[in-house]
């Protein structure tokens, strides 16, 4: 009797445990299907939040290059308020850029207004200084030349500022175009000295105006130095942009004028002749290059630094469009 109780207590026992890992397999099974169900729906929720992301990054770019607007969601998540913030910061940037370049081309507009006014009286004051020569001739003839490059250097200043002139980025020698640059000013300057250092490279630029840029760094240069001084042209290669410095051996200048250097209008105390254009003229160039240009005393004279972006394979960005005043 003993015997069968034993035998059934087991039998319970067993059927007891066999229930259990039923259950414990049944259990596990759903878990990993739940598992896998939420493994998969993150999966796709990362998926679609890369694709929303994406979107918004071609919107953005779309905007840069082009100034189209991206539009508001109506979407109701966290996300959508990305999106929102973002389409309301495009619109108020489109908005104070129009107000900028409605700006620049008022007073490019009012310049060139100006400069119709002077033209016809200062052709009219070099006829009569050509007519009735005099012992003061020459230098009236000198000063309605400096009044004619004062006003076509204005008007190219105003035009770069206000976006007038279409700029071709393409990749041309960095080292090729300074190079030209000085074979135009060599006989201007005979005596001088010039030498470049550095790994030539490719820069995406606008081959005319960055040789106009560099043409005014090195004349400034030429006439700030002796004679037979010399200029010194070095070009760094960093992993993101290019530094080309212009030094010369002409002493410098007073520390408090380095930071008005590139303004319009303004020459340095111990300059004697120019329109104080030239170095306004090669910052704006470069600024439309989305590069910047500093100058420092060196040990010898004046160094400046021009630092440019390597864009390649990238679309040029209007300078005039950015929240930046001229």
């Amino acid at each position: 009797m003993k015997g069968h109780i034993g035998i059934l207590v087991v039998q319970c026992t067993s059927g007891i445990v066999m229930a259990f890992f039923q259950q414990t397999r049944l259990f596990g099974f759903a878990l990993l299907c739940f598992s896998l169900l939420w493994l998969a729906a993150v999966i796709v929720a990362k998926r679609a939040h890369r694709r929303r992301l994406a979107a918004l990054q071609e919107k953005i770019e779309v905007f840069i290059q082009s100034g189209k607007e991206p539009a508001f969601s109506l979407n109701d998540d966290e996300y959508a308020e990305l999106e929102n913030s973002i389409a309301e910061l495009a619109h108020l940037t489109a908005v104070q850029r129009e107000a900028v370049q409605k700006e620049n081309r008022d007073t490019t507009d009012f310049i060139a207004d100006v400069s119709h006014q002077l033209k016809t009286p200062l052709a009219s004051l070099r006829l009569y200084s050509e007519l009735h020569s005099g012992p003061h001739t020459n230098r009236q003839l000198a000063l309605i030349d400096r009044m004619e490059k004062l006003i076509y250097s204005l008007m190219r200043l105003q035009k770069l500022r206000a976006g007038a002139y279409d700029l071709k980025f393409t990749p041309h020698d960095i080292r090729a175009i300074l190079r030209d640059v000085w074979d135009d000013l060599m006989p201007l300057y005979p005596k001088k000295r010039f030498d470049i250092s550095g790994d030539t490279g490719l820069l995406r630029c606008d081959e005319y105006w960055m040789g106009e840029a560099f043409k005014n760094l090195l004349k400034n240069a030429c006439e700030h130095t002796a004679d037979e001084g010399a200029v010194y042209v070095g070009l760094s290669w960093l992993e993101k942009s290019i530094l080309v410095t212009v030094e010369d051996d002409g002493g410098g200048v007073p520390e408090t004028e380095l930071p008005r250097l590139f303004r319009r209008f303004y020459s340095p105390s111990h300059q004697k002749s120019g329109t104080g254009l030239g170095l306004a003229i090669t910052r704006a160039i470069i600024e439309k290059h989305h590069g910047s240009v500093t100058a420092e005393n060196a040990a010898e004279g004046l160094r400046v630094i021009v630092c440019l972006p390597l864009l390649d394979g990238m679309l040029p960005i209007p300078a005039e469009g950015f929240l930046k005043k001229t």
